[in-house]
């Protein structure tokens, strides 16, 4: 491993995505599931995003990991698209300031009743079915420090 290599390794872990992780009865985390992020807001209410990974745990787990890393890094969201989904910069930023994030299992479904229930839990928390738009935003943080850190706290 070279020495830029390793930086960028210490890098990523001084900024890795932590967060409270929640597996209700019955929810196998390796099937197809729905999932609900609860992040604490400056204000003290609480945004909610509610979806769904065909593949189980890992894309909610990793994905919003990984878009948080490049938002930390001031890197664009893909390619040369600079704006991040609100989910990604709402979690971003509460972590980045230590407020509180809980990543909740809800349900295992399947490729046919995927849709219908990731439908079914944005009615039961009252969300939009889709990000409305305008509510994307660049990174904050390109070529700028992140505050510094101590524990992550619970919701």
């Amino acid at each position: 491993m070279t020495r830029g290599q390793k930086r960028l390794k210490r890098a990523r872990a001084k900024y890795r995505l932590t967060f409270e992780t929640v597996v209700r009865h019955g929810v196998d985390v390796h099937l197809g599931l729905i999932y609900l992020w609860e992040v604490g807001l400056p204000d003290g209410a609480i945004y909610r995003y509610v979806g769904k990974a065909g593949g189980g745990q890992q894309r909610p787990n990793k994905h919003y990991a990984r878009k948080c890393e490049r938002y930390f890094n001031g890197l664009s969201y893909k390619g040369d698209d600079p704006i991040f989904r609100e989910p990604h910069w709402q979690i971003g930023d509460a972590w980045a300031c230590e407020r509180p994030i809980k990543l909740t299992f809800l349900c295992n479904a399947t490729d046919e009743n995927i849709n219908i229930l990731e439908a079914h839990w944005q009615d039961v928390y009252e969300l939009p079915r889709s990000t409305p738009s305008g509510r994307g935003r660049p990174s904050p943080y390109a070529g700028n420090p992140l505050p510094p850190r101590t524990a992550p706290d619970a919701l």
